[in-house]
């Protein structure tokens, strides 16, 4: 076998290595904040680190195989508790549709994306002021993956955004009761973190809620 012949398989840049490590530093260290006690600021923390994590590999793992790889955020009302709330990364395969490539993983307990449209009605707190807070790169049509129906956040083999590109808002969230036609009322408008995903496929972190 010549040098020729040997393929070389598409792989992590020193640059996104150092970022993936960073990201994961930053979030084991909230996990541990949380079980001392922490609360909700580093829950969001965390949350917001999780969020530009799992962008990373999924526009990674679409360069390495060369087709369209999602992060499909789950969107089924048939499991509340799982929605807006849990995510898998796939790719998508021009005959069975999307496939998984990570188990279903959710955000800390007590944090939520916000949806494509500002939230009203019971799934705010009483006169609590959430205008023009939404998570746009979540709007448009579901997929299925798994049997569950889900939001895609679409990266190209060439690492650009074919849908989703836009705003990811993070924000706290109590559980509403079953009966409900929300799974959560989201809380403290004003502490929100979010992330702002270009159609680039670049990563910003959005800290204040003026900046989303």
């Amino acid at each position: 076998m010549t040098l020729r012949s040997i393929a070389v398989a598409p792989a992590f840049t020193v640059i996104e290595l150092l970022v993936v490590l960073a990201l994961l530093g930053v979030l084991a260290g909230g996990i541990v904040q949380i079980g001392r006690g922490g609360g909700r600021a580093v829950a969001l923390r965390t949350a917001q680190a999780t969020l530009a994590g799992v962008l990373a590999q999924a526009r990674s793992e679409a360069a390495a195989r060369g087709t369209n790889v999602g992060l499909l955020v789950h969107a089924d009302a048939v499991a509340p508790d799982r929605r807006l709330r849990e995510w898998v990364v796939a790719f998508e395969d021009p005959v069975h549709g999307w496939q998984p490539l990570t188990p279903w993983l959710a955000l800390p307990a007590g944090v939520a994306l916000l949806p494509s449209v500002t939230p009203a009605g019971d799934a705010i707190e009483d006169g609590a002021n959430w205008t023009g807070l939404r998570s746009s790169g979540l709007g448009g049509t579901t997929v299925m993956c798994d049997g569950v129906a889900a939001l895609p956040v679409v990266f190209t083999a060439r690492g650009t955004v074919f849908r989703g590109a836009g705003d990811f808002v993070l924000a706290p969230v109590e559980r509403l009761p079953a009966d409900g036609a929300e799974p959560w009322r989201y809380l403290q408008p004003d502490a929100v973190r979010g992330l702002s995903l270009s159609v680039y496929g670049l990563v910003t972190f959005l800290h204040e809620r003026s900046e989303m």
